[in-house]
């Protein structure tokens, strides 16, 4: 109910034809914006990258920049993008060819 509340709240008075961030037309042009950077590169999996979203919806400042690399350690970024998403595709392959075992068992250090 504190959703449907802070939804009311939020979408008083406002234009039905003006978009808010949760619609899907919003949610479609992010995707868009995706699937336009993951085709430049080699991997096409929905993984860590997807963190790159937020990105589309925000000027970078330089400001922001430093505010982002002082938030967390890129350590525990490693372990919590790890641990959310898993072994990505190319570490699969690289062990898979490099006959270094299998990527399941894989801990974060």
């Amino acid at each position: 109910m504190e959703l449907v509340r802070y939804l009311r709240t939020e979408g008083h008075g406002r234009p039905p034809e003006k978009a808010l961030l949760g619609t899907s037309d919003v949610i479609e042009s992010l995707f868009g914006k995706y699937k336009q950077f993951s085709e430049r590169g080699p991997l096409r999996e929905l993984g860590a990258s997807l963190l790159l979203l937020p990105l589309a919806t925000v000027q970078l400042t330089t400001d922001l920049v430093r505010e982002a690399l002082t938030a967390m350690r890129v350590k525990t970024f490693e372990i919590l993008r790890r641990l959310t998403f898993g072994v990505s595709s190319l570490s699969r392959r690289r062990l898979a060819f490099a006959g270094g075992g299998n990527p399941d068992d894989i801990k974060p250090s």
